[in-house]
This record gives structure tokens, C-alpha cells and sequence, in this order.
């Protein structure tokens, strides 16, 4: 027979809720500070194993003083269960239980256990797997040593780091870190989590509410129940001036990320954001649909690899197609509020098929690095170009044939160069302008679908901002956007003629002038405060009068 789950009085448990002290201020950054993880498990959940588990995860580096507690909040769990569970408990000061009904919803639950709860940091974890590793849980609080943090969440979401091929699956799980004072203040649980993220934004004044959440969790899962995703409804007015807002990309989690242009891509962006008072944070493909989606403002996918399905909840969701357009599907651009495409042409194009406006907004360059002013590399090489070999690039192979002096830096190039060509497997983001402004041409190439369709690279914005001489397989609005900075070829031999001629190629005060004009008219800036202007007023027009 079945054992029968047990219970626990609800009086008792409401008691214990109302007499929960305000600790003082924390500084994860202090010896000896303290944390509470809240842990809510369901029926025949094992307790013993989480507690294994997260005793393991709690010595790390970012925290070193870091003093972790244990709530774990036992819902419906079988009597047995309970039992060991209050017996382990009973051996360590530091593990505390308590149980509540199979009719208790998570608003209770949680309630519950933050009842018991006296550190002064505070986070509440569901779904989470028994065989994670590494030190996640000092990293998951180290954002909180910045003020203008209030709440943390992890990355990481995936159920197996060795096929990661596999779907990402939306988590059931769910992790939030916060201080313990500002839940108190701000009201407590709420009706969940979900809630919760939008009364600590609300309390803090809408300033960071969530922040830079990529926390470098290792080895971090979640267990997911397939198909589910939180469901929030956010009803409290905005204010345009203070939004908060998630750049979703296609970027993995991992170390990997700095290699991804994409992930380049949404860090100037956020940056540029910033600048403009908003709160921004960047997520990796698997930390989609956080708990604080449904407290965000603003969801901008940058459409990519990876297709998004829409976020439950949010003020405004855009989505911005910056490559591989030949993956959109008309049925992908109606689920979105605000649809752009990095190009002219694919968006008149998808705006007539689909029937739903897609808005052209082009690709662009951090304007504070990229420019023609700064430190340049002696000597520069003749021709440069940086970029993954995929394959053997048709404008490296037309480069060789012509014999130009070519100098490669990149991934995967290994034995598909002449010896010599190849440098480096890469050069860092922050030396990418000294390069482009010491080289006598700078080469730039565009895969089939995103030449096909006019899409232009961002590789092009970031050279021509640095008034670099650019070299450029052939793509609709070269001139328009760039001038007589990026010139097209179409043979090997033509291009080994713009790179050893100066005929053509505008003189130095045109060349800053051009410069000048792709950095005020394309730069994140720019984009960030057309963005903010149509966010703004769409989100005036849903205020109601």
C-alpha cells in the first residue's frame, strides 16, 4: 500500500511566517556571511540527496566566507521521507524542515519556509538536480555584493552537459536570490516567485532589478517537467524612463560565449542601454524564460541560430533577425510585438509575404572602441581578415589566388591556408579596433543567405567606423550605408587591384567624415535610442488614459 503523504498545521506554519526577523544589510562580499537556500520539494522528492547535494555546492571562490543554510520545504512528502529528513535536520543546526499539505500552493509554500529564514541573504530553489556540481551556490549570490542588484538568477538551465545537442527544455525549475530585508520590505512571496521579482523591481524603484544575471554557475541543471515555462501576468504600470529589459541570444553558456559575435553583439548593446538609464541583462539560449521574465519590461531576441518562442509575460517583445534569415518562417514573425531585420531589402521583402511589418534595422558598431582616434599595431598587416574559416571562405581563397599578403586571424583554418597566412585562432574584442586601424585593407564576406538578402555584416560597421579601407564580396547597400569606404570585387584579380591601389579609395578628411557618419547613424547607440523611442511609446499607448 501506499504510504499516505504527510502534513503539517497550517496555523503553526502562518505563525512562524509572522514572527520572521529583519536581518541587518548584507555584504556577500564579508567573512562569515550568511545565506539561506529554500528549498521546496514535491511528494516522493528525496530530500537527503538535495541535501547532499547543495552541502557540496556551498564552498567556493566568489564567496569564501559564505555560511549556507537550509530550508527545505517538504510538500506532500512521504511520511518516511519526512522522518529522515527531520532526523537529518536534527544533526545539523543548519538544516531546518518544515512540511505543508498537498493543497498548498507555491505562494503558501514558500511563505513557509521564508518563515524560518533569518540570514540576511535569502534563495528559493525548485527543481533542482541532484547531480549538480561545482560551487554554484556561493556564484549565485556573488551579484548581490553590488547595490544595485536586487535579485539574481542563474544561466545555466540545461538537464545534461554531455549531449547538448539536445532541445533545450524549458525549466519547471526555478532559483532567485535576494536579500532577506528587501523581501520583507517589499511585501514578502506574494502569490509566487514570479510575483516576487516584480515587487523587489517595484521596491528598488525599478532600477536593476535584474541586473547582469549571468552568474557563472558550473555545471548547473535543473530538472524540467517537458513543455512548461512559467506563466506570469504583470499588471503593474511601467516607467518608460527606468525600463528593465532581457536581450535573449542563441549564444550557449560556457566560457565559448566570448568567441560568439553574437554575444559581442548584445553586451554593446546592453552597454549602450545602460547609458541610457536602462536596466539590462543578457541571457545565454538556455537562460530564456527566467523567473523575472514576467517582471521584465522588455524581451529583445536577437534571432539568430536559434529560434525563441515568445516570452509569457512582458511588457514589449521584439525580436530582431541579425542573421540566417532563410530559417525565419512567416508564422515566427507574427508571435512578436515589434519585428526588425538587419536589412532593407529581406524586410520589405517579408513584410509583403508575411503581411505582418517587419522593420528595417541594420547592424551596427560600438561607436566608444571603433573609431579612427587610437592606438594602432606597428607594422599593420596589408590585408587583414578575421573570421572563422567555415569552410575555406570564398574571399580567403580569392585573396591567396590573388597573391595579396594576406594575414588570417581566426578559428578553424588548420591546413587551408599557404604557411604563414594563418596567425592566430583569434584576436580579442579589445584589440579588434587597433587592427582595423593599422591595416592598409581590411576584408569582409558574407554567407550565401545573408548576402542573398542583404544583410550586412557587422565586421563591415566595426571597420568602417575605424576608417579602414574595406574590401567586400558584393551586397545591396554597400554604398548607401558606407560610401567609398567598402568597395565590392568580383574577381581575385580585381580584388589584388583595390588592395595595392590607392585610386578610388577616399583621401583622409573624406574617409573621417564617412567614418564619423557610420558611427553617428550606426552605432548601438543609435540603435538603443531608436529602440528606447519605439518601446516607449508603445508602451505609452498601452497606459491607459
Amino acid at each position: 500500500m501506499t504510504e499516505q503523504p504527510a502534513s503539517a498545521d497550517i496555523a503553526d506554519i502562518v505563525d512562524i511566517v509572522v514572527t520572521a526577523e529583519t536581518p541587518e544589510s548584507p555584504d556577500p562580499s564579508a567573512p562569515n556571511q550568511q545565506a539561506t537556500l529554500v528549498v521546496l520539494l514535491d511528494r516522493s522528492d528525496n530530500p537527503e540527496p538535495v541535501m547532499d547535494s547543495l552541502r557540496r555546492s556551498t564552498r567556493g571562490t566568489n564567496a569564501p566566507g559564505l555560511d549556507v543554510h537550509l530550508v527545505l520545504v517538504l510538500r506532500a512528502v512521504y511520511s518516511a521521507v519526512v522522518t529522515r529528513a527531520h532526523e537529518r535536520a536534527g544533526q545539523d543546526s543548519r538544516f531546518a524542515v518544515v512540511e505543508v499539505p498537498l493543497e498548498a500552493d507555491d505562494a503558501f509554500a514558500w511563505t513557509a519556509g521564508f518563515g524560518l529564514v533569518s540570514t540576511p541573504l535569502v534563495a528559493f530553489v525548485r527543481g533542482v538536480s541532484t547531480s549538480v556540481g561545482g560551487h554554484w551556490v556561493p556564484d549565485l549570490f556573488a551579484p548581490l555584493a553590488d547595490p544595485q542588484v536586487c535579485l539574481a538568477e542563474p544561466s545555466l538551465r540545461v538537464t545534461s552537459q554531455r549531449n547538448r545537442s539536445a532541445p533545450i527544455p524549458r525549466p519547471d525549475g526555478a532559483v532567485l536570490a535576494a536579500r532577506t530585508a528587501d523581501v520583507l520590505a517589499c511585501g514578502g512571496l506574494g502569490s509566487g516567485l514570479s510575483d516576487l521579482a516584480r515587487r523587489l523591481r517595484l521596491h528598488t524603484g525599478g532600477w536593476y532589478a535584474t541586473a547582469d544575471l549571468n552568474v557563472p554557475i558550473r555545471r548547473f541543471a535543473l530538472t524540467p517537467r517537458p513543455g512548461s515555462a512559467p506563466t506570469v501576468t504583470l499588471t503593474t504600470p511601467v516607467d518608460p524612463a527606468r525600463l528593465t529589459w532581457s536581450i535573449w541570444t542563441a549564444v550557449p553558456y560556457g566560457r565559448a560565449r566570448r568567441t560568439w559575435g553574437d554575444w559581442h553583439f548584445a553586451t554593446d548593446l546592453a552597454q549602450a542601454l545602460r547609458r541610457r538609464g536602462q536596466s539590462v541583462s543578457v541571457d545565454h539560449v538556455e537562460s530564456t524564460h527566467r523567473v523575472a521574465t514576467g517582471a521584465t519590461d522588455v524581451v529583445l531576441a536577437l534571432r539568430g541560430l536559434q529560434r525563441f518562442a515568445p516570452p509569457p509575460s512582458a511588457a514589449v517583445s521584439l525580436l530582431w533577425i541579425i542573421s540566417h534569415p532563410d530559417a525565419v518562417t512567416d508564422a515566427e514573425l507574427q508571435a512578436w510585438d515589434l519585428v526588425y531585420a538587419a536589412s532593407r531589402p529581406w524586410s520589405a521583402l517579408a513584410t509583403e509575404r508575411s503581411g505582418r511589418e517587419v522593420r528595417p534595422l541594420l547592424q551596427c558598431t560600438d561607436a566608444t572602441a571603433f573609431h579612427p582616434d587610437g592606438e594602432r599595431r606597428e607594422p599593420g598587416e596589408p590585408v587583414l581578415f578575421v573570421a572563422g574559416a567555415r569552410g575555406l571562405r570564398p574571399i580567403a581563397r580569392d585573396a591567396v589566388a590573388a597573391g595579396v599578403d594576406l594575414a588570417v586571424y581566426g578559428a578553424g583554418w588548420d591546413d587551408l591556408l599557404p604557411a604563414g597566412v594563418w596567425r592566430a585562432d583569434h584576436v580579442d574584442n579589445n584589440e579588434l579596433p587597433a587592427a582595423y586601424r593599422s591595416a592598409h585593407v581590411v576584408l569582409a564576406d558574407h554567407a550565401d543567405a545573408m548576402r542573398h538578402n542583404g544583410f550586412l555584416a557587422n565586421r563591415l560597421f566595426d571597420a568602417a567606423a575605424c576608417g579602414a579601407r574595406v574590401i567586400s564580396d558584393d551586397i545591396e547597400g554597400l554604398d548607401e550605408v558606407f560610401g567609398g569606404l567598402v568597395r565590392a570585387y568580383d574577381t581575385p584579380q580585381t580584388l589584388a587591384a583595390l588592395a595595392a591601389t590607392d585610386e578610388g579609395w577616399p583621401p583622409p578628411v573624406e574617409a573621417r567624415a564617412l567614418s564619423d557618419r557610420v558611427a553617428a547613424e550606426h552605432s548601438f547607440d543609435a540603435r538603443a535610442d531608436e529602440l528606447l523611442t519605439v518601446v516607449t511609446a508603445r508602451i505609452g499607448d498601452s497606459v491607459p488614459g
